[in-house]
């Protein structure tokens, strides 16, 4: 109730509407009255609307640039923005003991106990080479836990470079040269994405004797599964926030909710970050968290594909943010 607007009505794989909250702070804003989401899980739909006039704005994918541009680029603001939803590849979780739920401490199976086979299995995938395949190129890598839309936080080098030979050394030296059957679990949600990021994947590990089970999941039936942490390996589709105790705390510290990593030497410098206030002692922590993280290699950050980002110019005063949680549009207006 504190926002420039206010819930309305929702239908179902419909629409939200939203009205001009008459006691926003601000007196004059909102400068609309209504605002409306129209709802289209289907991408195609989604980029047929905008053409045809029925929206005011749309974000869309490479797959329907070309078809948008060819349409709408001339009456239309652009711009191509790094995705906040971004792609990672997930070893096993790993839990400490929680003596109030009466629940074990939860460690790394074999044989991603040792620390070698995970970073094997990180050094098997090109992040590049999945980005080139499944989304043309058109997005960022990433080199850690906070992406390079944030370059405050970020980390600039990657650590985690693919390296066939240095994996197939690491298998060796762990005993783990005649390689590995595992699953891999994913929301399928219809994307030909996901399921092209799984086979790419599969085909990668396969270089280092790793025999992937492709199981792709329905959202509902996925979710239960990777937050009942009941799973080895999951290719997922995380979220990254402007503020860096998001991207570690709540993925990597002792109460995160999104992933289970359990190291007490790192929750202690998450912990201290979230308290630091001077920004370049916070900088070089949470620079020097990421490295640890990496240097325990609980995962592969992969890369986020970009986003198209389309306005009618009959919109004023607004435009889709890099950060879609700072998109409110209580300054928009539309020409009439």
């Amino acid at each position: 109730g504190t926002g420039p607007f206010i819930f309305k009505e929702w239908q179902k794989n419909v629409k939200v509407e939203l009205d001009r909250n008459p006691d926003y702070r601000v007196k004059e804003l909102p400068y609309v009255d209504k605002l409306t989401y129209l709802i289209a899980t289907d991408a195609q739909v989604r980029a047929t609307l905008y053409i045809d006039r029925k929206i005011d704005a749309i974000i869309v994918g490479y797959n329907e640039l070309s078809q948008v541009n060819d349409k709408r680029k001339s009456d239309s603001a652009y711009r191509a923005v790094p995705s906040q939803f971004w792609r990672q590849f997930r070893m096993p979780p790993t839990l400490a003991a929680d003596s109030a739920k009466g629940t074990a401490a939860k460690a790394y199976p074999k044989p991603y106990d040792d620390v070698r086979v995970r970073e094997a299995v990180v050094r098997a995938i090109d992040s590049k080479q999945a980005l080139d395949f499944v989304h043309s190129g058109d997005g960022v890598l990433a080199n850690g836990p906070i992406l390079p839309i944030y370059p405050l936080w970020a980390l600039k080098d990657n650590y985690q470079q693919t390296d066939l030979k240095k994996a197939k050394e690491l298998l060796s030296a762990a005993g783990m040269s005649g390689g590995h059957k595992d699953t891999l679990v994913w929301a399928s949600q219809g994307s030909t994405v996901n399921d092209q990021t799984a086979e790419v994947l599969k085909q990668q590990l396969k270089e280092i004797g790793w025999d992937l089970t492709l199981q792709p999941m329905d959202t509902t039936p996925y979710y239960n599964k990777i937050y009942a942490w009941d799973y080895t390996l999951a290719h997922h589709v995380p979220l990254n926030n402007p503020d860096p105790d998001e991207n570690l705390s709540a993925y990597f510290g002792r109460n995160s909710t999104f992933f289970k990593f359990h190291d007490e030497a790192i929750w202690e410098k998450i912990d201290k970050q979230a308290k630091t206030v001077n920004t370049p002692d916070r900088q070089a922590l949470v620079q020097e968290i990421q490295k640890d993280i990496i240097a325990k290699h609980p995962m592969k950050f992969m890369y986020t594909p970009n986003n198209h980002n389309f306005v009618d110019k009959n919109v004023q005063g607004w435009f889709w943010p890099t950060d879609l949680y700072d998109g409110r549009k209580a300054t928009a207006w539309k020409k009439a």
